[in-house]
């Protein structure tokens, strides 16, 4: 009986290993297919960003070399004390009267 059992198990082995590799290359048929699509995917978007950064770069350069006029701001009140700003000439107010005041150091200078 145990003689039967083993040519039976032989028998059946050869059929199960041959399913089980058919089953392990279609596996390996859809990963590739995966892996073949997620590569495709992702070179179709290297190049799409590619494309934009360059397009982008180069139309920040561009904006940089064409001439706009640009305002700058005097620095100087920003670098002078609060004490000596207080009392320098003021250009503009709102009633429209031009107040000429001498600031501390020039005043102690002509003392």
């Amino acid at each position: 009986m145990a003689a039967s059992r083993r040519a039976q198990t032989a028998d059946n082995a050869g059929p199960k290993l041959i399913q089980v590799t058919l089953a392990l290359d279609r596996l390996l048929e859809t990963v590739t297919d995966v892996a073949k699509d997620l590569r495709d995917e992702g070179t179709r978007t290297f190049h799409d960003m590619t494309l934009i950064l360059s397009v982008g770069a180069v139309t920040i350069a561009a904006l940089n070399l064409l001439p706009f006029r640009r305002t700058t701001r005097s620095v100087l009140p920003t670098l002078i004390s609060p004490a000596i700003a207080v009392h320098r000439d003021v250009s503009h107010t709102p009633d429209g009267i031009q107040p000429h005041t001498t600031s501390s150091i020039t005043s102690s200078q002509n003392s």
